[in-house]
Parts: C-alpha cells; sequence; structure tokens
C-alpha cells in the first residue's frame, strides 16, 4: 500500500549558530577552509555537544554556554568571545573525524577517524587516555607518535559504538571488517570481516550487533559478532540506525531519504521515501 500524506511544515529556528575553529594537525596539514562538522555525539547529563571535524579536532561545545551567548546577541551568530569561551578543541587525530560515541556509564567519548585510530577522551579531563588501531587490533602507545601516525597508512575507522555500560567499543573499518574492543582488558575480543560492505551505522544491544553499510543489507550478528544474518533494506547506502527498546523496533536512514522500519527479527514493517510517501507491506 503507498499512502501519500500532506503534513504542515514548522519552521525551525536557529537557537545559536557557530563555527568550528581549526586545530593543530600532527602531520602539519591544513585543509585551508572552515573545517565541516561530519560527525555528533551528546552528554546529555552535563548539556554538552561533541562534534567531530574534517581537520581531526574533537569539539567540546557547552550548550548552555552557548545558549546564554545567543541571548546576548542579536542574532543566533553569537560573537567570537562568547563562542571561544563555549567551545573545547582537542587535537591529536592526523585526519578527519567519522565516529563519535560518548559513553554516560564511564565519562568517555571514543573518536574513530580517517587516519586509522580511534581515541578514547576523559571527559572530565578532557585528556587523551587510550589510542587504539582497531584494524590493526592493537593499543598504540601514547608516547610514541611516530607509530601513531603509521596508522594512516591502515584503513578508516568509519563508525564506532559504545555498549551500554562502556565495557566494550565496536568499530567499523574502511576495509569492511568489525573489531570489537574489550575497554577493561585494553585488548581486541574479535575481528570479523564483514563482505563487500564497508561498516557505516552500528547499533549494540546486550546480546545482538546490528550493522549496515554501502550495501543494501542490514546484518545482525551475536554480541561476540558471531552467527551472521542478513536482511535486504531499502536505502543503497546507510548512515544511521536507532532501535526503540520499548518495540524492538529498529530504524535504518539512508541514502535518497530512504528510512527503513524493521522488526526485532529483521522483518520489512515500512519504508518511508520522500517526499512524504510511506510504503507499507
Amino acid at each position: 500500500m503507498d499512502m501519500n500524506t500532506d503534513s504542515q511544515q514548522q519552521s525551525v529556528v536557529a537557537a545559536a549558530a557557530v563555527q568550528i575553529p581549526h586545530v593543530s594537525n600532527p602531520l602539519g596539514i591544513s585543509e585551508g577552509n572552515q573545517p565541516a562538522a561530519q560527525v555528533l555525539a551528546v552528554n546529555e547529563q552535563h548539556q554538552q555537544l561533541f562534534v567531530g571535524a574534517s581537520d581531526g579536532g574533537v569539539h567540546v561545545v557547552d550548550v548552555p554556554h552557548l545558549l546564554a551567548g545567543a541571548a546576548g546577541a542579536a542574532g543566533p551568530n553569537i560573537p567570537q568571545q562568547s563562542a571561544t569561551a563555549a567551545i573545547r578543541s582537542l587535537s591529536g587525530h592526523a585526519a578527519g573525524v567519522l565516529g563519535l560515541d560518548y559513553s554516560a556509564a564511564t565519562q568517555q567519548l571514543a573518536s574513530g577517524s580517517e587516519d586509522g585510530t580511534v581515541r578514547i577522551w576523559d571527559c572530565t579531563t578532557l585528556q587523551c587516555i587510550n589510542t587504539i588501531s582497531p584494524c590493526n587490533e592493537v593499543v598504540v602507545p601514547q608516547d610514541q607518535p611516530l607509530q601513531q601516525l603509521r596508522c594512516v597508512m591502515s584503513k578508516p575507522v568509519t563508525c564506532l559504538k559504545f555498549d551500554q555500560g562502556g565495557r566494550w567499543l565496536l568499530a567499523g573499518n574502511g576495509n569492511g571488517s568489525l573489531t570489537l574492543w574489550n575497554c577493561t582488558l585494553n585488548a581486541p575480543a574479535k575481528h570479523k570481516g564483514t563482505s563487500k560492505s564497508t561498516p557505516q551505522a552500528l547499533l549494540l544491544t546486550p546480546s545482538t550487533v546490528y550493522m549496515a553499510g554501502t550495501d543494501k543489507r542490514l546484518y545482525r550478528y551475536t554480541f561476540l559478532l558471531e552467527d551472521a544474518k542478513t536482511f535486504q533494506i531499502g536505502a543503497e547506502s546507510a548512515y544511521g540506525m536507532a532501535l526503540d527498546a520499548e518495540t524492538g523496533m529498529l530504524a535504518v536512514c539512508g541514502s535518497k531519504g530512504c528510512i527503513d522500519l524493521l522488526s526485532p527479527i529483521g522483518a520489512t514493517l515500512g519504508v518511508i521515501r520522500p517526499p512524504s510517501s510511506v510504503l507499507i507491506n
């Protein structure tokens, strides 16, 4: 059944607008242009917004501070002095940041980069406390910057996700593999190839891992990446996933504005396509 509905359009007004700054790059490479904000994560408890940028920067935005600066300005574009006070910038990645996830349980932020590394940041001190290379399944010593730069030759980290307790971190790699990292032991637990699909969206539950990427499939594994099952989805390239904890329904968004709605066992419940058509089985 194909249903077309007209919904009332509501305008969205920016409460605050700010440009993220450049950060120093270990390779000494400058983009020249304003860095792009490529990925976001949120710390709801402390009202912080984390921004991963195309120049390798990770930025921590104090949202109340930002809004306070906007309130004192004539419009959403706040004065540079207020913007600087609202943003803390973290450097260390040698290339753009493609993945971010925050663990409320451990108050740690993970950032995955095109430089082939994942950095773990302590959000109470804003210090990098660990660097790993998921594709190579190794810890990269903090005091050996040259070894960290060698990771640039590895495949990029395309996405990542903590489990609810912050004890496990799952990373998707540009060679089509997944790496499950034991954060307690600081060691790899499992490394698994995922055929020809490059992971771009991950979701973890206590018993299940979901992955979608650059093919029209949703991959479902046990938590330790065993017993792979695949399901067809409408998006040719998936960019994000969300799970409704109450119903178990899964939403996968992707290219051309496509959103797939699936049951907990992977059955397609519906496909939403723009402008406002809903296809229901």
